[in-house]
């Protein structure tokens, strides 16, 4: 409730009908202890299992919140024109944080998949015109609640959970915080531990040095898409 009041103060600042974020000052309620994960992280197999299973529209938009990191509210929103050369740039709508976001190659398969539309998004709906969040959380209920009823997804998967994951497995390839907050577009890099403190630490792992190839890493291991 808290955060829903904060994105409606922000809408209703510039119209002057109201005069401040007063949703902001209001104390967060502490997670109960040993409450689960609210948005855990996917494996490999349920990210294969769930875009294997969805509708193409669908999918394109799972596998861009996968590929990107970023929350779906944000990656339903990306423009074409904001397409340069590879790299998306976009701000993200909670913390107006810009990111310049590389498209992997995994990314480009996935949204070379999609039925051509003429919407001004990189994604659209099965109408051909640009997601709203409602349409898009209700065809991903419709799917979850399918998988898990059919015994091929356990409980616990949400779109945002892939921006956790997609954390998580930077993290693993080497990233160090501050890498992983640029591209999530994060406001610095205290959140980052929360988001993705699930990491093996594996010391095989050869450290890359540039965001794009962690993630282009990152989103192929997650595949034989």
């Amino acid at each position: 409730m808290r955060n829903f009041l904060i994105q409606v103060f922000k809408f209703y600042i510039p119209k002057g009908l109201i005069s401040k974020n007063f949703a902001e000052d209001v104390i967060k309620k502490p997670r109960p202890k040993g409450a689960p994960e609210a948005y855990r992280t996917w494996t490999f197999e349920e990210v294969q299992t769930v875009l294997d299973a969805a509708s193409p529209q669908l999918r394109a938009a799972l596998a861009t919140i996968f590929c990107t990191g970023q929350d779906p509210t944000d990656a339903l929103e990306f423009r074409k024109d904001q397409v340069d050369d590879g790299v998306i740039w976009k701000g993200r709508n909670k913390t107006n944080v810009g990111a310049a976001i590389p498209i992997g190659s995994v990314l480009v398969s996935e949204l070379a998949r999609v039925p051509a539309h003429d919407a001004p998004t990189l994604l659209a709906s099965s109408k051909g015109t640009p997601w709203t969040y409602d349409g898009f959380a209700s065809a991903w209920q419709r799917l979850r609640t399918k998988l898990e009823k059919d015994g091929r997804a356990a409980p616990g998967l949400t779109p945002k959970g892939l921006r956790h994951t997609t954390a998580t497995r930077l993290r693993e390839a080497g990233q160090d915080e501050r890498e992983i907050s640029d591209l999530l577009a994060q406001c610095n890099g205290t959140g980052i531990s929360a988001v993705s403190r699930k990491t093996s630490g594996q010391a095989g792992r050869t450290r890359k040095s540039t965001k794009d190839q962690a993630l282009t890493r990152c989103q192929a291991e997650a595949t034989a898409w």
